[in-house]
């Protein structure tokens, strides 16, 4: 296939894309629609083939498992929903939602409120999408077993605090503040303020800060750090039982 896309007879299966063989970026947009409509191969994006500039680096990444079950059956309804939404037939599971479908964040933003509606299936946020920018890795991600929650308490204790600040009913606890609930620093300053004024009346429940495996402080960590920071406590801060 690549040999005829780039007019040679043969292909080094070790020969690179650019440097052997000539081949542009066009070319190699070429090979990459060709391949997508080749229902016996997995599909293949221009990430792929820079990441992976030979035909047998291409096909050892490409060669993955195939996807559990579980993964396929959220797979298969994300893909239904994103192809209504940026208005085609069929989305290929290992397209990239930006650079192969031509997604952009309003178009994402629309997927995500899509899901959400949907009680079968877990919530997608603005920020797993840019993590996870394709189907299959999206559906393998959100399918993954629950971490065991944290103190049901405080959370309820944040949320209730969080909902006031922002002005609705009621907070899911995976909402992001910025993507899902429309906060924005100002309101997110009021809502450190507000919890700091609960730790200074003391309480039962510690809060201990960790980061995640990224490095990242998540939101929720880094309003607990700011609260450490202000009242001199280095390893718990409390806040009163929620009634």
């Amino acid at each position: 296939m690549l040999a005829e896309i780039i007019g040679t007879e043969r292909v080094s299966v070790h020969g690179n894309f650019f440097d052997d063989l000539g081949a542009d970026s066009l070319l190699m947009a070429q090979f990459c629609a060709r391949v997508r409509k080749r229902p016996d191969l997995p599909t293949v994006s221009m990430k792929d083939v820079y990441r992976h500039p030979t035909i047998s680096g291409l096909a050892t990444a490409l060669g993955e498992p195939v996807a559990a079950p579980a993964e396929l059956g959220t797979e298969n309804v994300l893909a239904e929903i994103l192809a209504e939404i940026v208005g085609v037939e069929h989305v290929s599971a290992d397209s990239n939602f930006f650079d192969d479908l031509g997604a952009d964040s309003l178009l994402m933003a629309r997927f995500c409120a899509r899901v959400r509606k949907r009680p079968d299936l877990p919530t997608v946020s603005i920020q797993d999408v840019y993590a996870h920018p394709t189907l299959r890795s999206l559906a393998t991600t959100l399918t993954k077993p629950v971490e065991a929650p944290g103190d049901p308490g405080i959370e309820k204790a944040l949320a209730d605090v969080m909902a006031e600040i922002v002005g609705v009913e009621h907070v899911p606890a995976d909402s992001n503040f910025f993507d899902d609930l429309g906060a924005d620093s100002l309101l997110m300053a009021r809502f450190c303020a507000r919890v700091r004024k609960a730790a200074y009346q003391g309480g039962t429940r510690p809060w201990m800060l960790w980061e995640n495996s990224t490095g990242d402080r998540d939101p929720l960590q880094a309003t607990i750090a700011e609260m450490k920071a202000s009242t001199g406590k280095t390893e718990t801060i409390t806040v009163p039982t929620p009634r």
